[in-house]
Order: C-alpha cells, then sequence, then structure tokens
C-alpha cells in the first residue's frame, strides 16, 4: 500500500486497485468464507498472490486504536461509509505494522448509521477457540468504543477524509 500520513496520530495507506496482495486461501485457491461456520476457524490455508478488485481503500490506523477504519467509495467516486475493523492496536517494527483481525467489524454508513458485521463470526472464532469468552466480550465492547469515537469525531472519521483522493500520478505498488 502507498503510505498517505504516517505521524504521531496515525498511519494512513492508500491499498490502489489492482495492488497485488498475498492473502491466505484454502488449498486449491477457494475463498475460506466459504466454508461453514463450524470449520472456517480450523480449515488449512495457503498464500496466493491476487490483485485487490474493486475501488480503492483508504485505511487509517491511529495510534493506540485497537481498530483501524477503512474508507469505501463506489466506483464512481461517492464516499460509502467507514468499515471499522476491529483488531489489535497496530505494533509498529521499522517499516512493518503488524494487527491482529477480531471478526467482528462495524460499518457506518455516511449519515451515521451503525451496524455490527460478522458477529456470527466471532461467535464461531470464539467456539473454535480463538478467542475465550472473556476476550470475545472485550471485542464487543471495542465495538462500542468505535461508535463512539465516530459519534465524538475522531480524526479517523473526519470529512476531511471521505474527499480525499489519490494523486493521479501514483503507480500501483508490488508486494
Amino acid at each position: 500500500m502507498r503510505v498517505v500520513q504516517d505521524d504521531s496520530a496515525g498511519l494512513v495507506v492508500w491499498l490502489a486497485p489492482g495492488t497485488p496482495r498475498l492473502v491466505p486461501l484454502l488449498p486449491g485457491g477457494g475463498d475460506p468464507r466459504s466454508l461453514p461456520l463450524d470449520e472456517l476457524f480450523g480449515s488449512p490455508r495457503e498464500l496466493a498472490r491476487v490483485s485487490w478488485r474493486g475501488p480503492g481503500i483508504l485505511m487509517i490506523a491511529a495510534t493506540d486504536t485497537p481498530w483501524s477504519v477503512w474508507l469505501f467509495w463506489s466506483e464512481s467516486g461517492d464516499f460509502l461509509g467507514w468499515y471499522v475493523n476491529l483488531e489489535e492496536t497496530h505494533r509498529r517494527e521499522a517499516a512493518d505494522t503488524w494487527t491482529c483481525d477480531h471478526e467482528l467489524d462495524v460499518w457506518i454508513e455516511p449519515d451515521g448509521v451503525a451496524q455490527l458485521k460478522d458477529e456470527d463470526e466471532l461467535v464461531a472464532a470464539t467456539g473454535a477457540g480463538r478467542f475465550t469468552s472473556a476476550e470475545a466480550e472485550v471485542i464487543r465492547s471495542r465495538a462500542v468504543l468505535a461508535q463512539q469515537a465516530y459519534a465524538g469525531g475522531h480524526w479517523a472519521f473526519s470529512e476531511v477524509w471521505t474527499h480525499w483522493r489519490p494523486d493521479p500520478e501514483w503507480t500501483v505498488p508490488d508486494i
């Protein structure tokens, strides 16, 4: 991804259309989300190189925050909303950043209406031993905190970002 901003507030990166990525797929290339929930968190995975399809995404990982905010636009450039990916607070090591997904997410419409996403996956991940019941409750509480951050005007949800556009001269980065 291309770094847009990297300072004490956090890291902002752009995932351009067509960007190559390494993603975990089922052996043979299948999408893990095609599995029944009771198999989703115990099945083997292989890393595969794929390209991002669809409009680009601006991702914001605020410092010391257990989620990142992803901004989505339509093909025609209309802002669609904020996807709050609940995850470990990003850990920095030199030029790398590390996190771990927590399954539960929050979608916030441009008008501020929020809904939880993938609650069933958090339940399945907890049942598979990926999270304890106590950890799952913390994750659920972070969904509430993320919605409060939006309502409180946290900089990751600033209207400035909804109007942001990538430099048309930028090339698609490689892995």
